[in-house]
């Protein structure tokens, strides 16, 4: 790896700064992909885009060869004594922070110099489970029952231990990009990426293309530690709507819900709406007259510009 010193001027006197392109090498066992499981392992590749924070600096996207484990990430940054790299980069993020959004599998390294090969070391570790069934799914939603921080903004301190910044960050939630059709026999394997800790239970609540939900309790009685860059596997089951609620977790969940309410169609499917997870309103959202059951279920719409509801009749 070749780096490159221009001088500059600063408040504080002269500097450097210095262009690289920093080799990043994957060391964990599950990306930022995960492939498929290899004896007790599951391979990691970088995936094209991909970008690196470099104290706190955005670097450009990743640059893969044929080993897709290693990557090339080109920056400018002040020349330091020491250096932290963070993956994914999140603007307005500070050097030493790093922000779990359910899809992407948070990184970090440390370096005296940008001039070697960077070995990354996970900062989550993954929940994996297995589900049959005949629905097709469109999302989970996870939440803590122990008020553990699962997503938003972490401060990275000594030996990659996380310190959560937002208390009410216990809800994490995951749309699919592509519905996910099961199968009756063979199971569709889930992982879901949280901080590297300690916890209790979780609820996971599956949502379908019906919107309807099933909830599912995963952990037990004790306490249980999902390690930096392991995957902690939880026994398959078979998914089956256990409520005919239908189910918002999204903005996109809540207008339809508003149009399926407009039209009169919606009290012919369901028994009412519960949320299940927290999110922001839609930008044009304007109150809903709705008689019927509608949960809260303890989570959040924010950003409302005009009351959820005109009227609301149970």
């Amino acid at each position: 790896t070749a780096c490159s010193r221009e001088s500059f001027i600063d408040g504080d006197g002269t500097g450097n700064m210095i262009r690289c392109s920093v080799s990043a090498t994957l060391d964990s066992e599950l990306k930022t992909t995960i492939g498929q499981k290899e004896g007790d392992k599951y391979p990691l590749s970088w995936t094209p885009g991909d970008r690196i924070a470099v104290n706190g600096t955005a670097s450009g996207p990743a640059e893969i060869g044929d080993n897709p484990s290693k990557a090339s990430f080109a920056v400018e940054v002040p020349e330091a004594t020491d250096y932290i790299l963070v993956y994914p980069y999140t603007e307005g993020n500070e050097a030493d922070e790093v922000t779990f959004a359910g899809t992407t599998l948070p990184m970090y390294a440390e370096a005296k110099n940008l001039e070697t090969n960077v070995s990354f070391h996970a900062l989550y570790g993954a929940l994996k489970f297995s589900v049959t069934g005949t629905a097709t799914l469109t999302g989970i939603v996870l939440t803590t029952q122990d008020g553990s921080q699962v997503t938003g903004k972490f401060a990275i301190g000594t030996d990659g231990v996380l310190t959560g910044k937002d208390d009410s960050a216990t809800t994490l939630t995951v749309n699919f990009a592509n519905p996910v059709a099961l199968d009756a026999e063979t199971p569709a394997e889930f992982f879901i990426p949280v901080p590297a800790g300690t916890y209790n239970i979780f609820d996971i609540q599956l949502v379908d293309s019906e919107n309807t939900s099933m909830t599912k309790k995963i952990g037990g009685d004790n306490n249980y530690t999902v390690g930096a860059g392991k995957v902690k596997e939880f026994p398959a089951f078979a998914y089956e709507a256990n409520q005919h609620l239908f189910a918002i977790k999204s903005a996109s969940d809540l207008n339809l819900f508003a149009s399926l309410v407009t039209a009169e169609t919606f009290a012919d499917k369901y028994a009412g709406a519960k949320l299940v997870g927290d999110f922001d309103a839609p930008e044009d959202w304007t109150s809903l007259d709705y008689t019927g059951l509608f949960d809260g279920n303890n989570h959040t719409i924010s950003a409302l510009k005009a009351p959820l509801f005109g009227t609301l009749t149970d």
